[in-house]
């Protein structure tokens, strides 16, 4: 996949242009079926499929109260793009100069100007232009006048429900990372780097990885069965997320023991692959009745995860 920053970069005339346009967070089955349309259209006309997407999200312009949380950290969302087999992808860098452009002056600089597509698929809800004032209806009008055809793709539905970023991250948020997996096409996952947290787990035989993460959504607190990427293997753990009640912890940690797994690994890269929730957050009165329950859920996670088979060729470890 060819990547450009700007239109100035584009040092050839990409063929037959089947364009895209949207923020793609999270790169879940309903963007992966618009690339999947657009590669498809794209060979049927002799042309090339491109994904238009923006950095940053225009939300984190557009409003300053409202705080948007990313669910794919930008380079990932590259790297899933690229995945599904797109040949171009443009980023746009989005701010309020751009921000500010009218719906005709966004589509002719945009696709008519520096593309000359010929075919343009959105969705169902694409909005476009200064405070949004372009619709698909409006888009189809420029269509004619600019001589680029304009398609709308239907909701993409998985069991009665329209797949969206907004559905992901609720779930997300709401710790139902088995149930996402199957609206993203993969399970959820956090990477970062180890880092020095209180050592408390050395000390009751239990030790965990602190996790510093680029990430912005992160499951509900509570205790989860987890896959761990780490130098070219995967391993078998399980994550707490939280403030660590019986510690009376002031800082959400998201920390991750792998099962017999006893290495110096700080300041390396865990890619954690988040399973299954298995219970909230517990205050325990003693450290023991916390290590007999830790014993439980480190069983509990081993039984979940021998059944669950994934390897580095899975998307969610790009």
């Amino acid at each position: 996949m060819k990547i450009f920053y700007n239109f100035s970069d584009i040092n050839r005339s990409i063929k037959n242009p089947v364009v895209t346009i949207g923020n793609f967070d999270g790169v879940h089955k309903g963007h992966q079926n618009i690339f999947k349309t657009i590669i498809k259209r794209a060979k049927e006309i002799n042309g090339e499929s491109v994904v238009i997407t923006f950095e940053p999200h225009p939300v984190k312009v557009f409003t300053e109260e409202e705080k948007l949380f990313l669910l794919t950290p930008f380079k990932k969302k590259i790297k899933l793009i690229e995945k599904f087999g797109i040949e171009n992808l443009i980023v746009i860098n989005f701010d309020k100069k751009f921000a500010n452009l009218t719906p005709e002056e966004f589509v002719k600089n945009v696709l008519v100007t520096n593309l000359c597509c010929k075919e343009v698929f959105v969705g169902y809800n694409y909005f476009f232009g200064k405070n949004k004032e372009g619709d698909v209806e409006l888009l189809r009008k420029f269509g004619e006048k600019y001589n680029f055809q304009v398609k709308i793709l239907e909701p993409f539905i998985i069991d009665n429900q329209v797949v969206s970023s907004t559905l992901c991250r609720k779930l997300i948020s709401r710790g139902m990372v088995k149930e996402v997996a199957k609206f993203l096409g993969r399970y959820y996952l956090v990477e970062g780097k180890v880092v020095h947290g209180k050592h408390r787990g050395n000390k009751i035989g239990f030790p965990t990885a602190n996790l510093k993460s680029p990430n912005e959504v992160y499951p509900k607190n509570g205790v989860y069965a987890v896959k761990i990427g780490l130098k070219g293997n995967i391993y078998n753990g399980a994550c707490s997320i939280g403030f660590n009640p019986t510690f009376n912890s002031e800082s959400l940690t998201v920390e991750v023991h792998i099962f017999d797994f006893n290495k110096n690994i700080y300041n390396e890269t865990l890619k954690v692959v988040f399973i299954e929730r298995i219970r909230e957050p517990i205050k325990f009165s003693s450290v023991n009745q916390l290590i007999k329950q830790i014993e439980k859920d480190i069983d509990n996670c081993k039984k979940i995860l021998e059944k669950v088979k994934i390897s580095f060729s899975h998307p969610e470890f790009i």
